[in-house]
């Protein structure tokens, strides 16, 4: 059993069309030769999967998480808009760790106060743990 990702975009006509995981990539690292002519200037939906694998064939959708991707008018992924999803995604996590080093709430309680799913803070504590930066933000 493994995880795999797989990257849709959902075209005008509500038609999935398949992007490469490698493309993606390129893409939100500004490979200067990655662009997409056909999206330019274009805000479009796109569709993230999350699969459970058994011997490199899907059994099982564990996550499915729908959002946009803006191009400029070249065709590249529009920097402002992915600078804005890092640092929401950064003020969530602080939202989560803060109360949980400060005053010990529970994960339930975090939950609901930063209006996400249970396992979502699980998972950010998780990662935390397992990092290296865990203490020095509990010092902090």
């Amino acid at each position: 059993m493994g995880l795999g990702t797989r990257i849709f975009i959902v075209n005008d006509n509500h038609t999935l069309k398949r992007m490469p995981l490698k493309r993606y990539h390129r893409l939100f690292r500004r490979y200067p030769e990655e662009r997409f002519e056909e999206y330019a200037g274009k805000r479009i939906r796109y569709v993230l999967v999350v699969l459970e694998l058994k011997s490199r064939k899907p059994v099982e959708i564990l996550k499915i998480q729908y959002s946009y991707l803006s191009f400029d008018p070249e065709g590249h992924l529009r920097e402002d808009e992915r600078e804005k999803a890092a640092r929401l995604t950064m003020r969530k996590i602080r939202e989560v760790f803060r109360p949980k080093f400060d005053c010990d709430i529970s994960n339930r309680q975090i939950a609901k106060n930063c209006n996400i799913a249970r396992s979502k803070v699980g998972e950010y504590l998780l990662r935390l743990a397992n990092s290296t930066i865990s203490e020095q933000i509990r010092v902090e």
